[in-house]
């Protein structure tokens, strides 16, 4: 087992932090332009209820569900293998924490992405 080190420690954990901000900064300026082109569509839907189609709101739930889904099993993973390198003998993993919540958030940031990308481009469809 490696001695402990503090510079590493230090290293490894802000560098996970760092990119953990990251993805987090990036879902909570996503969100919002997610909601907000998702409630134009609702919007949309109360004028003209036959013209919109009504697989939105079906997606909306199906797709936080496998998101959970999802998350949760990357998340079990990331544990799995910070358990497995202390259980075995690896290099001690100071940023574990870190690569969990990363892991468990990455599915929704997908998700986020292709959601601004599909709606943004329905809108811009709409207008043309």
């Amino acid at each position: 087992m490696e001695p402990f080190r503090p510079d590493l420690m230090f290293a490894s954990g802000v560098m996970a932090f760092a990119a953990l901000g990251e993805v987090m900064g990036e879902i909570a300026a996503l969100s919002p332009v997610v909601i907000a082109l998702r409630s134009d569509q609702m919007v949309q839907s109360l004028f003209n209820p036959l013209a919109a189609g009504s697989v939105e709101p079906v997606r909306m739930v199906t797709e936080k569900m496998s998101a959970a889904a999802e998350a949760t099993f990357e998340t079990a993973a990331a544990v799995g293998v910070a358990l497995g390198g202390a259980v075995f003998g690896g290099a001690p993993q100071y940023d574990a924490g870190a690569r969990i919540a990363r892991a468990a958030t990455f599915p929704v940031r997908r998700r986020l992405r292709d959601n601004v990308r599909r709606l943004s481009r329905r809108d811009d469809d709409a207008d043309a």
